[in-house]
C-alpha cells in the first residue's frame, strides 16, 4: 500500500469517526502534475463533497498568513519570537502581558477559552478589549498546555503586528505577505 493510498485510508477513517472533519478536501501537485485530487465526506450541510465544493473561510486559513506576517517583522528585526506581548501593547492583564508571539502562534497562551463566536458578537475595538483583559484560565501553564485558540490569539497577534508595522494588520499583511507571494 502507497503511503498516498494510506493518507486517504486514514482521512476517511478520521471522517468516519468524526475526529477530524465531515469532509475534506486535499489537492497536492508536483510541478505541473497533478498527484492527490480529493473529495472526501460532506460539505458541511449534509451533501457530499465534490472536488469543485467551495467552503466558508474560517480563522484556520488565515492562521499561516498571520504567522508570515509576524515572521516578516522578526526577519527584519522589529520583533523577537520571545518578545512578551505587554511590551508591544502596554494596557493588557499582566498574565496576558507576559505571553509571548511564539505562545500565541502555537496555542500554548491559554486563551482557548474565548470563542471566537463570542468574539465575533462584538465590534473590533471590543474584541480586543475583552482578549487584552482575559487571562488564561487557573492552573493552565503558558507555552507548556496546549489547546487551539480560535480567535483571541490572533486578535492579540494582529495588534502586535499593528502596534509593531504602525499601520493596520491588513495592509501589512498584504505588502508582507499577499503580494510579495503573488496570491493577490
Amino acid at each position: 500500500m502507497t503511503p498516498i493510498h494510506q493518507l486517504r485510508l486514514w482521512l476517511e477513517e478520521q471522517i468516519r469517526v468524526g475526529d477530524l472533519s465531515v469532509g475534506v478536501q486535499l489537492v497536492a501537485r508536483v510541478g505541473e502534475d497533478t498527484i492527490i485530487d480529493w473529495a472526501l465526506g460532506e460539505d458541511g450541510v449534509g451533501r457530499p463533497l465534490r472536488r469543485d465544493s467551495i467552503f466558508m473561510v474560517r480563522c484556520a486559513v488565515a492562521k499561516p498568513l498571520m504567522a508570515l506576517g509576524v515572521a516578516v517583522l522578526v526577519d527584519e528585526g522589529r520583533l523577537q519570537w520571545d518578545t512578551p506581548i505587554g511590551t508591544v501593547l502596554g494596557a493588557v492583564r499582566p498574565e496576558v502581558g507576559a505571553i509571548t508571539v511564539m505562545q500565541l502562534l502555537d496555542h500554548t497562551a491559554g486563551l482557548h477559552a474565548t470563542p471566537g463566536a463570542e468574539l465575533s458578537l462584538y465590534r473590533p475595538d471590543e474584541r480586543r478589549l475583552i482578549v487584552a483583559q482575559r487571562p488564561p484560565p487557573d492552573g493552565w501553564r503558558v507555552g507548556v498546555d496546549c489547546e487551539f485558540a480560535e480567535a483571541a490569539g490572533g486578535t492579540l497577534l494582529a495588534m502586535v503586528v499593528e502596534a509593531i508595522s504602525d499601520r493596520p494588520y491588513h495592509d501589512h499583511l498584504r505588502s508582507s505577505v499577499v503580494e510579495p507571494l503573488g496570491l493577490d
